[in-house]
């Protein structure tokens, strides 16, 4: 509507930027990508300088019966270094050490020197470093029902070369990682300075988004699985808040009509007070002149005599019933005979008794 300008809500806009940010960090860490063991048995995997994750399996628990290597192959100079992040291998039966395991190899296949193994149990963080461009990982199980969730590694292509160059990110203790795995949430550089919020390192800004991620690593997940969880959470908000924001915008549209309507009625009731009560609408001039006038009249008062009542045309019956009225009031004497006037002359006044004298006594 003309007029109606929609402004969405803070809320949507903090919303907006949270999405981008989660986006943004599972972006960043797509370059850190995941594989799973189980589906990778006999294979090479060309890491080249950058990084990544190795996960056991897909499912929650890894097969029986499993004996699966992996080798991960950097480039040229390079070397790898490899965390247990997580590890949850138990111990075999009947008293046996390690009845499943993981072993870590120096070298391009599992007949290399060995850097790790057997390894089971559920202590994890253990570090390992290659001495040259290539790192094999070797898993099996055997048929014991006993099994638990694997294992996940982080690794990454390093050089100790000093300085760094620019495609590379220094950590602080000293190793030259890709500038792609700072800030992804994971460990590559092994002090975590590539995951530090201090401007002197690799300056992440990980807030909720970052929690997120993590929780869902702790798990197991991959940044694939993550990303593609985050992206559907991400569009089902995105379509609630514009939900909202479009109820919104149709009850400002509903205000604004109303107001509108009330706002082009409003001149058409002040004209119909005005016109059926002028005089309150509109003050009375009063002249000098009159005031003068009026106060002469009142110094001087003459006798105005009342006006001739004159019968209203239209109740000519009240009047003729109120005269009728007040002759039947007159009084009605008893000598009074319908006729001419009769003269009877007036009666004769008493004559007065004659003045006696009074003699005192003593004069007879």
């Amino acid at each position: 509507m003309a007029g109606v300008r929609w402004r969405p809500p803070g809320d949507f806009f903090f919303t907006y930027r949270l999405a981008f940010v989660v986006l943004a960090f599972l972006v960043e860490g797509s370059s850190a990508f995941t594989v799973h063991l189980t589906d990778q048995c006999g294979k090479s995997i060309n890491i080249r300088s950058h990084g990544g994750q190795v996960n056991s399996q897909p499912e929650a628990a890894y097969p029986a019966n499993t004996d699966c290597a992996l080798t991960l192959q950097a480039d040229s100079g390079k070397n790898i270094y490899i965390r247990l992040e997580k590890l949850d291998i138990p111990d075999g039966s009947n008293g046996q050490t390690c009845g499943d395991s993981l072993w870590i190899y120096d070298g391009p296949s599992a007949t290399g020197t060995t850097l790790g193994g057997p390894i089971c149990g559920s202590s994890a963080g253990e570090e390992y470093e290659s001495t040259g461009d290539a790192v094999t990982l070797k898993f099996t199980s055997d048929s014991d029902s006993q099994r638990g969730s694997g294992f996940l590694i982080v690794y990454a292509a390093f050089d100790s070369g000093s300085p760094c160059d620019s495609t590379e990110f220094e950590c602080g203790n000293g190793r030259c990682v890709s500038r792609d795995l700072t800030c992804d949430l994971a460990n590559h550089c092994g002090d975590n300075t590539d995951e530090s919020t201090s401007a002197m390192h690799a300056n992440c800004a990980i807030g909720v988004a970052g929690a997120v991620v993590t929780a869902a690593q702790a798990r197991g997940l991959g940044v694939g699985v993550i990303a593609a969880i985050a992206i559907a959470v991400i569009l089902f908000i995105i379509v609630i808040v514009l939900a909202v924001c479009f109820f919104i915008l149709h009850q400002q549209d509903n205000s604004a009509s109303q107001r509108m309507d009330s706002e082009k009625q409003e001149p058409a009731l002040q004209t119909v007070a005005y016109h059926t009560n002028p005089a309150m609408a509109r003050p009375t001039r009063v002249e000098e002149e009159d005031l003068a006038i009026t106060e002469l009249s009142e110094s001087t008062p003459t006798y105005q005599p009342p006006p001739a009542q004159q019968p209203r045309p239209e109740e000519p019956e009240l009047y003729q019933d109120q005269e009728a009225v007040e002759e039947a009031a007159k009084p009605v004497y008893p000598d009074a005979v319908p006729g001419p006037p009769k003269y009877v002359p007036p009666r004769a006044e008493a004559s007065a008794s004659p003045a006696r004298s009074i003699t005192p006594a003593g004069n007879e």
